[in-house]
């Protein structure tokens, strides 16, 4: 469910004229310990699934619920899923 914040105009990502393409950002791809041991775009890594770093944000409201976003029909996967944000640390 998504919970919208009070007078936000609420608009899917996919309303955006144009996506930059993420599937070409470097990425650092790290082992079990966190430690770099290659560079990698954001397309082979999903397409390999290798550990990366990232960073997720969860905003709550004050009931505790949990906003989520639709994620757009033209992302590379977990295409139109509802999540929290959450975003790759580029290299």
């Amino acid at each position: 469910m998504i919970f919208p914040l009070e007078n936000c105009r609420v608009r899917a990502a996919w309303d955006v004229p144009t996506l930059p393409d993420s599937t070409a950002e470097l990425l650092d791809v790290v082992d079990r310990n966190d430690r770099i041991i290659a560079t990698a775009s954001r397309a082979e890594i999903h397409r390999r699934r290798l550990r990366h770093r990232a960073v997720h944000v969860l905003v709550t409201n004050p009931r505790g619920e949990i906003y989520v976003q639709q994620r757009a029909p033209n992302k590379d996967c977990q295409r139109r899923i509802y999540a929290h944000y959450g975003a790759p640390l580029q290299a």
